[in-house]
């Protein structure tokens, strides 16, 4: 049967919490973009299109000397092009950061990369798993399980990003 660990809960939801507030962080100046995912701050709000493609837009809210992006693995320093303020722009690398350099109140900043389908086989549990992953994120399984099928995520698949409208 299916259940849930009491312990898992509450530590879940406080490392979900921890996820949250380390995905950017402002130092001295510095703004750095940890994790490529949606998240509004005083600094910066970031959009993410990942894993629709590989493109974050990140609108600038308060002026930073420095504004540094965390690239994932997956992508190659050569592969990621910039825009700032809808001209091309050019980077700069410290290890998986891509640095963006001085940003000003209102700049919008365009960071793209290509996004590819990787098939993965594994075993997990005594399971043998055919995987399909956009960048970090499994859009397909097989086997999808008999009773609650796991990852049918077609939609993650198309270069069409589904916005939900919000206000922040």
């Amino acid at each position: 049967g299916s259940g849930i660990m009491g312990c898992c809960t509450g530590n879940g939801a406080r490392a979900l919490y921890y996820i949250w507030e380390h995905m950017l962080h402002y130092n001295r100046g510095t703004l750095s973009i940890n994790l490529l995912m949606n998240r509004a701050s005083k600094w910066a709000d970031v959009n993410s299109h990942i894993p629709y493609t590989g493109q974050v837009d990140i609108h600038v809210k308060r002026a930073c000397k420095q504004l540094r992006v965390r690239i994932p693995e997956w992508v190659t320093p050569r592969q990621v092009k910039c825009l700032v303020k809808g001209k091309k722009h050019r980077l700069t690398w410290d290890k998986r950061y891509a640095l963006i350099g001085s940003v000003k109140t209102g700049e919008n900043i365009n960071v793209n990369f290509p996004l590819a389908e990787q098939k993965i086989e594994t075993d997990i549990q005594s399971q043998h798993y055919h995987l399909i992953t956009r960048g970090n994120e499994v859009v397909d399984i097989y086997p999808r399980g008999q009773f609650c099928p796991l990852y049918q995520r077609d939609y993650y698949r198309t270069d069409q990003t589904r916005w939900k409208k919000t206000n922040r």
